[in-house]
């Protein structure tokens, strides 16, 4: 088996690409792709200690209002995050800010730089909170989880190479990656 890695925020089909299987994080768009979930991934808020000492950190999602938020233009809820308190609340908090990406990994070298406070997957920030270059936020309150596909070409039989692939991802992104 060999890999093509390739990272983008926009949503391809396989086919189109010529690859067997591919992984998307995020809502999958209408299709008639065939697609197994493989991962539930945990989404925090984060911001810098710098920004944090700056500008206080917020307690409730409301306090966002008074903070500069760095939006995820790819994400979903990018404009507006919803939180759920422990006691099954909903925070819906529309969210503004000077600086706006589409890519995660903009988004966090935003965040490491000071600029803000944004919302994204722990898996993409987790080195950094463990090394305190960042923080989350918000602690008290959870996000809805973002979901990882794998997703093939439709209309041929999928190859027993795929499939097995598709299962042991699956079994390790359930081990190693939900945090």
């Amino acid at each position: 088996m060999t890999f093509d890695f390739r990272i983008s925020e926009e949503f391809t089909e396989p086919l189109r690409t010529g690859v067997d299987m591919m992984i998307r994080v995020g809502r999958l768009p209408p299709s008639q792709m065939p697609a197994r979930k493989i991962a539930s991934l945990r989404r925090v808020a984060i911001a810098s200690p710098s920004y944090l000492a700056q500008r206080g950190r917020p307690e409730t999602p409301t306090d966002l209002a008074r903070h500069a938020c760095i939006i995820r233009t790819s994400a979903q809820d990018a404009r507006a995050w919803t939180f759920y308190a422990r006691d099954g609340t909903t925070h819906r908090v529309p969210v503004k800010g000077m600086f706006e990406a589409d890519n995660a990994h903009v988004t966090t070298h935003a965040v490491l730089a000071g600029m803000g406070i944004a919302v994204i997957p722990f898996y993409h920030v987790h080195e950094a909170v463990e090394a305190g270059l960042a923080e989350v936020v918000l602690d008290d309150f959870t996000l809805a989880p973002i979901l990882a596909y794998a997703v093939w070409p439709s209309g041929s039989r999928t190859p027993s190479r795929v499939r097995r692939f598709v299962d042991v991802l699956a079994r390790r992104l359930k081990k190693e990656v939900v945090v």
